[in-house]
């Protein structure tokens, strides 16, 4: 038979249902696009970020010693193999003081190729009085440039030991690839908290040995920042590095204690009161040497640097959330464009049978139906992937530009893998049930096709049997009810649909919910300090007792308590996890500054000498509860077993809280304190700054950290998940949108003659539609409802994906998101029946005097 008249069948056809043509292409296209779209988000994040890396050259490696460092360690690192450049630098922190208070700046030598920094105004210095800000600094301290800024040292010691002059001209702002977000590190001076950096000309420093060496892997800028290959191929020098550690501290050792005695020497020979009490000198020589300490190198990759890691933890948080929400977003589309065309095919049975009676072959039948299916989809899959693998990658990347504003670099390739699988999964899924429903009506025989199937047996329903109920529906509201149970397939299918698109939404607004607070919660309602002190482990016991007992008679003080906080190991059968173990000294001062509370039952518990309080999400890591027991390692020693007395709400990190009583018990000796937590009145904060920086001018104190600075960089790192969620959000919208107008179009086309038949019977248009709304609106809020269940189940799996291995998400969703998701679906089902009646305006009565025969 001539096959063009089923060519032109084919062309008729996508013209007369331009409406379901379309439906099935954008549904195929919303879905492929989003999920290309956020799977591609996370490696385009780190090439984007590895491309900026790349363009600066930032180093791989970074070696720092407590004695310094000198061009024998430069050329010692240079003869490493795997070591591609190496170059030394020179940096001090200092204070600056800005308005009424003195902030810490980092001031650091510019390299000649490395950490090369982008000038944002300005120019580069050309002197050595002359200096580049931050920019951020610049700006938050309303400083411009040619403004003359003058440095302390925060010390003892003169700024002219590091620095040859304290006042520079500010020449221009720069950014630096080695601080890519807010966050400036710490410091031992000051407030402990840097503020901002600087960069200076090398010429500018006064020091005898660098500050820190840099070094770049050979191959490593071929691989991609924050991918295993990376990291593997920097682990495998560091340790290269670490051999020739040991020889490198002890011949610094050395020279420091043969420039030290050259000096000494030099001051005895100079001195004749020291010629004349020779014995003394040579005594007092000795003291000298004896107190240097020997020389201790330090050597770290670039997870180091303030934020860096951050930045790969937010990649990894789209990685988790591209593992899942896509992909039952996909399948939502994918189960709709499958009902779609089984529809139409059954529908179409009459006309099937008619080209069947004609001759024309089952294949040439069937092609008619999967060349539509076909071009529907794979128009879809193109557009989706076209436009899904660049817009959604831009957006989110872009929304994280808020808190990763210098790093300009926005990389969106194409990724065929995430293209191609979406692709194939739609054509299949598609074509299958195509090819299913073409071969169950093929099957019949031609004269059986061309009549209609039965319509649908009517059946007693639930309510018919609850007589006081039933008796007082109106006629219309008992064939409603009798419909929904009628069209069983119907029914299911758009209370799947619509109860996956409310899931969807609901899972957008709980994301939200459970990540934006968690730093409120953590360092509001369950680490109630201000700041913590960590005391200085080389200063002598007395001046540690000096900060301690300084801090404690301290009347801007509301309560302090002193802490052993140190990393342990803690094992349960196979698993081991790494806890910050924090020991407190006997009294009450601590449950004023920590609470220990079951998350749920909001149950508060104390700690006692029977056994360890551990935080929520390592007690579920390790797989213990309440009761259960598990061991602590003990370096070079036996390990000890402790008992879990309670399991407490945390946020961020991991703990275990311990009674100093119960530590003598495990570890056999005292504890050594080696952190002071305090809260000051009406809980100001420049006052806690302000104790903590005159705590740092004492040998006795190490670094100060402030938890406002800890919830200010929370809130930055992820506040900008919100315009990720705003995309989840519109997406997961406009699959609704698609969803409920295909599910509305199925079902009137299918039930055409039913509806021409109450046109007969004098039901007016306005009527006709309240009789198919009343169906929708109800099966819209079954749906929903279903789809609030459906939601939180699919937000805590989520969310226990999507979270990093340090931090523990809420399992909340706020009764808002459940509002504005049931709103959001009520919405489109509105706006979907409001669309849907002009169609059934156009319902033809003839239709219903048409014979069967």
């Amino acid at each position: 038979m001539s096959k063009k008249a089923l060519r032109k069948d084919f062309y008729m056809e996508i013209r007369k249902s331009m409406g379901r043509f379309l439906s099935i292409f954008f549904i195929v296209a919303i879905g492929v696009a989003f999920f290309s779209g956020i799977r591609s988000s996370e490696p385009d994040m780190r090439l984007s970020g590895d491309a900026y890396f790349d363009e600066k050259n930032l180093m791989d490696l970074q070696i720092i010693s407590t004695l310094g460092l000198t061009q024998d360690d430069v050329n010692a690192i240079r003869q490493v193999k795997g070591i591609k450049d190496v170059e030394a630098g020179y940096s001090v922190d200092v204070l600056c003081k800005s308005g009424d208070s003195q902030k810490v700046v980092h001031i650091m030598s510019l390299l000649p190729t490395m950490n090369q920094v982008t000038v944002e105004e300005g120019r580069l210095p050309k002197d050595t009085n002359e200096c580049v800000l931050d920019i951020d600094y610049y700006e938050a301290n309303g400083y411009k440039i040619g403004d003359e800024i003058t440095f302390s040292s925060g010390t003892k010691d003169a700024i002219t030991d590091s620095l040859k002059c304290d006042k520079y001209k500010i020449v221009g702002t720069v950014s630096s690839p080695t601080y890519v977000s807010f966050g400036r590190g710490n410091t031992t001076i000051g407030t402990g908290t840097i503020n901002g950096f600087a960069c200076v000309l090398e010429d500018s420093f006064t020091m005898d040995a660098y500050s820190e060496i840099y070094a770049t892997v050979k191959g490593a800028k071929k691989l991609t920042a924050f991918t295993k290959e990376y990291d593997n191929r920097v682990d495998e020098v560091e340790k290269r590095i670490e051999k020739i550690k040991t020889e490198r501290e002890d011949a610094r050792y050395e020279e420091v204690l043969d420039e030290a005695e050259t000096r000494m020497q030099l001051m005895m020979a100079q001195t004749y009161q020291v010629f004349m009490n020779g014995q003394d000198g040579l005594k007092s020589l000795d003291d000298e040497m004896s107190q240097i300490p020997k020389a201790k190198w330090y050597i770290y990759d670039r997870e180091h640097l303030v934020e860096y890691s951050g930045y790969g933890e937010n990649a990894d948080r789209m990685r988790a959330i591209g593992k899942v929400f896509p992909v039952l977003f996909f399948l939502m589309a994918a189960l709709i464009s499958l009902t779609t065309m089984t529809r139409m095919v059954e529908e179409q049975r009459t006309l099937i049978g008619t080209m069947k009676a004609l001759g024309y072959s089952k294949a040439s039948i069937a092609g008619k139906y999967i060349g539509y299916a076909s071009l529907a989809t794979i128009l879809g899959c193109v557009l989706g992937a076209l436009f899904g693998e660049k817009v959604f990658p831009y957006i989110i990347i872009k929304a994280y530009g808020i808190i990763y504003a210098h790093v300009p670099n926005i990389e969106v390739p194409y990724n065929l893998y995430y293209a191609g699988v979406a692709s194939a999964a739609a054509v299949f899924c598609v074509l299958f049930a195509t090819v299913i429903s073409c071969y169950k009506e093929l099957r019949e025989q031609a004269a059986q096709l061309m009549r209609p199937p039965a319509p649908k047996q009517g059946k007693r329903v639930l309510l018919e049997r609850i007589p006081f109920i039933w008796k007082h529906l109106s006629f219309t509201w008992k064939s409603t009810v009798r419909n929904l149970v009628r069209y069983k397939k119907r029914f299911f299918m758009t209370l799947f649909g619509i109860g996956g698109c409310m899931a969807l939404l609901l899972f957008g607004f709980g994301l939200h919910d459970s990540i934006v607070n968690i730093g409120i919660l953590q360092y509001e309602d369950l680490q109630l300090f201000d700041a913590d002190l960590i005391l200085n482990e080389e200063a002598t016991d007395t001046a540690k007792q000096e900060i301690t007992d300084s801090l404690k008679s301290d009347d801007r003080i509301k309560h302090i308590t002193q802490a052993l906080q140190q990393q342990v190991t803690i094992k349960k059968d196979d698993t081991e996890k790494e806890v910050y173990l924090t020991v407190f000294e006997p009294g009450e001062e601590n449950d004023s500054l920590f609470v220990y509370q079951n998350r749920v039952t909001k149950e508060q518990y104390k700690l006692t000498d029977d056994g360890v309080i551990l935080t929520e999400k390592i007690a579920d890591k390790l797989g213990v509860k309440p009761g259960d027991s598990f061991t602590i390692e003990k370096s070079g020693e036996e390990d000890v077993t402790v008992t879990v007395s309670a399991i407490c709400e945390n946020y961020m990190r991991h703990y275990m809280y311990m009674t100093s009583g119960l530590y003598e018990q495990l570890y056999g000796k005292a504890v050594s304190y080696n952190s002071i937590f305090y809260t000051v009145n009406n809980g100001q904060i420049e006052v806690a700054e302000e104790i903590g920086e005159e705590a740092l001018k004492k040998d006795g104190a190490l670094s100060v950290s402030y938890t406002k600075d800890f919830e200010a960089q929370i809130e930055d790192m992820l506040g900008s998940l919100n315009m990720v969620i705003v995309v989840l959000v519109i997406s997961a919208g406009l699959l609704a949108f698609v969803v409920l107008y295909n599910l509305n179009n199925i079902n009137i086309t299918e039930r055409k003659r039913e509806l021409a038949t109450l046109k007969v019977l004098g039901f007016y248009p306005k009527e006709v539609a309240e009789y198919v709304y009343r169906e929708n609106i109800l099966l819209t809020i079954l749906g929903s409802v279903v789809g609030c269940g459906l939601g939180k189940i699919l937000h805590r799996f989520i969310i226990e994906t999507v979270e990093v291995d340090s931090a523990m998400f809420g399992r909340n969703i706020d009764l808002s998101s459940y509002i504005f998701g049931f709103l959001i679906t009520i919405g489109f089902s509105m706006f979907v029946n409001g669309v849907m009646y002009f169609k059934l305006k156009k319902i033809d009565m003839v239709e219903s005097l048409k014979s069967v025969e």
